[in-house]
Formats: C-alpha cells, structure tokens, sequence
C-alpha cells in the first residue's frame, strides 16, 4: 500500500469516527443509494472508538419517522411540523457542553434555502459540536418567491452546502463493472426500475471522501466501503499504457525524427564534461571539467589568437 493510500484510509478513519475536527458533515444520496447504511457505519465506528458516555447523539428528522436499529442509540426527535426557529431552539437546548456532540439532521432538503446559512451558524456555536445531515441530490429543489426574483444570482442550496460543508461524502451504489449509467436518465431510458443492479445496496458502498483543510485546499479520495466487517478500501486508478513520442510520430513525416536502439545505445555512453564536474563534488565552482586530447588543436600560448 502506498503512502499516499495509507493516508487516505487513515483520513477516512478519522473522519467516520468522528476524531478529525469537522463542524459539517455532509452525506449526498440519491433514489439509488440511501445514506442509511453509511450514517448506521458512522454510528458503529464513533461507539467503538469513544467511550460510553462521552458524545451526545441528537437525531432530529424531517422525515424519518422511527430509529432504525444502527442509530438506536441516538435521542429522537420529531421536528416536521416545527418552524426553523423552533427547531434551532430545539437542537441548542440538547447541546451538552461538557461532551461532543452529534448532531444528525435527516434530512436539510427540508430547510429552506435563503435559511440555511443562518440554520447552521445558529448550531455550530462551539468546537464541540459537529453536524451530520443528508441531503438528497435526486429531489428537485423547492423554489420561493426570493429565489425565482434572485434567479442566476443566490446559489443554489447544493451550492451552499458543498461549499459550507468541511466534509463532504458522496455515496453511489456499488456495481461489479465501475462504469456506471448516467444516473436518472439512463433508468428512464431503460426503463430497468424494477430490476436489481446493486442499487441501495446494504452490504457494499462507494464513497467519495472529500475533506477540507483550514488552507482552504481539498482532498479527494474514492472508496469501496465494506459494510459487513466495516473494512474500507481505496480505489486506485489503473493508469493505462501511453503511447511514447517516436511513436506518436511515425507516419506523420517523410523525413526521420526517431532514434534506433543502436543510437540510444551511443547516446547513453557519450560522458559529457559537466558529469566530471558533479563528481568533484562543488570544488571546482561548477566549471566544466574538459581533459584535452591528443588530436585537438591547442595553441598554448595563445588559446584565443585569430589564425587569420
């Protein structure tokens, strides 16, 4: 495994387990992979790497109407027919300031657009407090009045919240062949509803981890996330073969610009003058170093007299 997945894994760790400091957490879903089986993973990672006692878990639900039983450690709370005032109020009179708290939001679709800003900020009020909230990418966006007048110009809620958001977790259904369909158009095309392709699968997952620094610079990992024994594994991009330049260039002149194995050979044994130098390591200054032979033509008591 190379470092740079080694780390990646390791950043994946930290963030489901809810050690590395991240005040919004945001899980994109869509109709063919609910975030169900990612939040009840992030619930098992966070339990077995906390001790009891030591993170409050607050589950407030837009639409959820019970706990399923990876989240039945959290405290319920039904806010569907409350206003976002009230439900702010809700959520900060659950905050415990002597423990972390996780707050779970199912799902923001249901804020309104021109409060989310404000719906967020009024939570976030310490370090101890970290938002996990979904939100659905395959619903269409409620549109108010400010929103049709502020059209081209207010972002969109998805906007908003990728760009708030100091983790984002994009999950997609995991299928045997990586080339996916495109999403809703392909389904409708095919019209392959109601058949299985691995879509909200409960056993296999990917994930497209996206963590953002205090830099302000974005890491980009995809995973396959084993939800039976809470393995993770990166996918590594196979690189494929690229043609070389020689190649690129036949047929395309008359002429040759291509080197044979003979004169690649030669090439590599010529000893330029500047290798010497760099084996005296610095003493002479970085001059060239050049050994005159028998056959030049040297004139030693003046080099640069003009023979005409």
């Amino acid at each position: 495994m190379s470092s740079q997945t080694q780390s990646s894994a390791v950043l994946l760790q930290r963030v489901l387990s809810l050690k590395e400091a991240s005040p919004l957490i945001l899980v994109l879903d869509t109709i063919f992979q609910s975030s169900h089986t990612l939040l009840s993973e992030i619930n098992h990672r966070i339990s077995t790497s906390h001790p009891a006692n030591t993170v409050n878990k607050q589950f407030f639900s837009f639409e959820t109407t019970a706990l399923s039983p990876g989240l039945s450690d959290f405290e319920f709370h039904d806010v569907s027919c409350l206003c976002i005032k009230q439900v702010i109020e809700l959520i900060s009179s659950k905050i415990n300031p002597s423990v972390k708290n996780l707050i779970l939001i199912d799902s923001i679709n249901y804020v309104e657009n021109v409060h989310l800003s404000k719906f967020i900020n009024e939570i976030i009020q310490s370090e101890n407090i970290t938002i996990l909230t979904t939100y659905h990418t395959s619903l269409p966006e409620f549109e108010n009045n400010y929103q049709s007048n502020q059209q081209g110009v207010y972002p969109s809620s998805y906007s908003l919240l990728t760009f708030i958001a100091s983790t984002i977790l994009e999950i997609l259904p995991h299928t045997p062949n990586t080339h996916m369909q495109d999403d809703e158009e392909s389904l409708l095309k095919d019209r392959t509803l109601l058949q299985s392709k691995g879509y909200n699968n409960t056993d296999f997952i990917t994930l497209h981890l996206t963590n953002k620094r205090k830099s302000g610079r974005s890491v980009n990992y995809p995973f396959t996330l084993n939800l039976r024994n809470h393995e993770a594994y990166p996918l590594v991009k196979q690189q494929t073969p690229t043609e070389s330049d020689e190649d690129l260039l036949k047929g395309l002149t008359t002429f040759n610009l291509t080197t044979s194995a003979k004169q690649k050979i030669v090439k590599d044994q010529v000893e330029l003058p500047y290798f010497q130098a760099q084996e005296l390591m610095g003493e002479a200054a970085g001059a060239i170093v050049y050994q005159y032979e028998k056959d030049d033509d040297y004139d030693e008591e003046d080099p640069y007299e003009d023979p005409f």
